[in-house]
């Protein structure tokens, strides 16, 4: 019996074989657009939660992580899940993707245990990234959100798939 690996399933299962668990709870907190900063400061009820780090040597927004952790913030330790998930940043959305500048332009990137998955999923992925209203404005500060060729990430392999569809990779 042959199945289809959809998407969805392929989605739910690439974190199956992780070793390192570590999303949401040890990383540099996630990035935020200043949309994304009101809508969290108005679903909270306070403005606590967030920082300005220099990022690419830009300000850039992003959720503290709790005292004396690496877990984010908005991470339920008891519930294991995120209690902001439907007001979350585009940023947590894109994980494990991430978007890395390699030679000039503008990369898709995977973070994974996995790095020797099977990807063809992760086009229908990518597109609706790249559709979702919040792009847009993502383009307008990828300098501040996209980690340059020599950032080494020590917890992931990063597969890279293909060229994120952006002016500056367009433009060549």
């Amino acid at each position: 019996m042959t199945v289809a690996v959809t998407a969805d399933s392929s989605w739910k299962n690439l974190c199956d074989s992780c070793t390192t668990q570590s999303c949401c709870k040890s990383f540099v907190g996630a990035n935020m657009l200043l949309s994304e900063f009101e809508q969290i400061k108005d679903a909270v009820g306070t403005d606590t939660f967030a920082k300005t780090v220099l990022f690419n040597q830009i300000p850039t927004l992003v959720i503290k992580n709790k005292n004396n952790s690496n877990e984010c913030t908005f991470w339920d330790s008891e519930k294991e899940c995120c209690s902001i998930y439907e007001n979350r940043p585009f940023d947590c959305k894109l994980f494990p993707f991430d978007i890395h500048e390699i030679d000039g332009k503008y990369m898709w990137v995977i973070n994974s245990c996995n790095p020797d998955s099977k990807w063809a999923w992760t086009e229908s992925m990518l597109d609706s990234f790249e559709n979702d209203p919040a792009f847009p404005e993502l383009l307008n500060s990828l300098d501040s959100y996209s980690y340059p060729e020599s950032t080494k990430n020590n917890l992931y392999m990063v597969k890279i798939l293909r060229p994120v569809n952006c002016p500056k990779n367009n433009s060549s």
